[in-house]
């Protein structure tokens, strides 16, 4: 008798052990849980925070694109282009009559006079 008392004892104590190492478990992954929701959460936050910033570099790049070739249309407008090519809207001014306006020297070998 006193061997199946102690075995009984034993196996409460057992059976007590498990139970609070189940509640302290039980305990340790609503916590984790919990943790891992607000971690979802805030990666949730960011991804949305992330996508709106992206969205608003693409808008400025656009923008900036916009800006930038509407200046240089402006000023396309307002800077003469190379006599020569069109294009460089440099000019240069000259003091021979032969010699061209435009500063990228396309046509100067053949607006030289013939060597006789």
């Amino acid at each position: 008798v006193r061997i199946y008392e102690e075995d009984f004892k034993k196996e409460r104590s057992d059976r007590e052990r498990l139970s609070e190492d189940k509640e302290v478990l039980q305990k340790l992954n609503e916590q984790s849980q919990s943790q891992l929701n607000k971690l979802k959460s805030q990666i949730k936050h960011y991804q949305t925070e992330n996508e709106l910033l992206q969205k608003r570099v693409k808008q400025q790049a656009e923008d900036f694109q916009a800006l930038t070739e509407k200046y240089f249309c402006l000023q396309q407008l307002f800077v003469p282009p190379c006599l020569n090519c069109g294009n460089c809207g440099i000019l240069q001014p000259y003091s021979e009559p032969r010699m061209t306006l435009g500063s990228c020297g396309a046509n100067r070998k053949q607006q030289q006079p013939p060597v006789s």
